[in-house]
């Protein structure tokens, strides 16, 4: 691989030598010295390339990714905003600012570009994930997150993550037969998901099906066998269904694994006395 942009980088070096100022070679160039990792380079033939060209609208969105691999996120945003004055349509350049809105903490401007994205393309399925996770972490709308999954698995019915994060938006709702569900395919899909059988079992718990829960977490627990969360969970079922030995047993694992886990403490001491002891 290496090999083949040591080629790309040779061929590139030879246009520039024959016109300094061909700004599709240093465009290129550009681009290879990102892959590579080599951001300041990139940065320094992005420049060439719109000082020879100021109206060269990829460039100015490869350089912003560029000082964005950088964490200058700010000159990032200030480039792409260039980039997109100059071509409204580019929908990539929409999602990248995006996400830098969002990491930034500005819901309004990262679910605007989201909004622009899909507009101009109703079919980008990272869109659709990335005003999704918007939606469930930052505005808590449950029901926008859930219409974006939909959208997702219309584009992508093996999306594995999708089912996943629409299950756990329907937990939020409280809709745990519709979480079940997508659980379900989640599985289906990919047989070792741990979060799946976590969550899935999560979802029986809330519904009083403390066997299937802790069928659920058996198999999520032996996939992870460092999850202090999952053995408290797999107690919490335990100790609902009554079974306080086991409760006990597993509250203590997780202790074990994390002895700094949230409340352990206090729910071993409160079912030993549940169990009399």
């Amino acid at each position: 691989m290496i090999d083949n942009y040591d080629y790309a980088l040779a061929d590139t070096n030879k246009a520039i030598q024959l016109d300094p100022k061909y700004e599709w070679a240093y465009y290129n160039r550009g681009l290879i010295y990102h892959i590579i990792g080599d951001y300041d380079r990139a940065i320094e033939d992005l420049d060439k390339a719109i000082k020879a060209n100021p109206n060269y609208a990829e460039a100015y969105g490869a350089r912003g990714s560029a000082y964005r691999e950088k964490g200058d996120n700010d000159q990032a945003i200030k480039d792409f905003g260039e980039a997109l004055r100059l071509n409204p349509k580019d929908v990539s350049t929409y999602w990248e600012r995006g996400l830098l809105y969002q990491q930034k903490r500005n819901t309004d401007l990262a679910l605007a570009d989201y909004s622009q994205a899909i507009l101009i393309d109703p079919d980008l399925e990272m869109v659709y994930s990335a005003r999704a996770s918007l939606y469930y972490y930052s505005i808590y709308n449950y029901d926008l997150a859930i219409a974006d999954y939909d959208q997702i698995i219309r584009i992508n019915p093996k999306n594995v993550d999708a089912y996943n994060d629409r299950g756990k938006a329907f937990i939020r709702k409280k809709s745990y037969d519709k979480a079940i569900a997508d659980f379900n395919q989640a599985i289906r899909l990919d047989p070792d998901n741990e979060g799946a059988y976590g969550d899935r079992a999560y979802a029986y718990l809330q519904k009083g099906d403390y066997d299937k829960a802790i069928m659920d977490y058996n198999k999520a627990i032996q996939l992870n066998t460092d999850s202090a969360s999952l053995y408290s969970s797999r107690a919490s079922a335990y100790e609902k269904k009554g079974n306080y030995n086991m409760a006990i047993a597993d509250y203590e694992a997780a202790f074990k694994i994390d002895p700094n886990y949230l409340g352990l403490k206090d729910n071993i001491e409160r079912v030993r006395q549940k169990r009399g002891n």
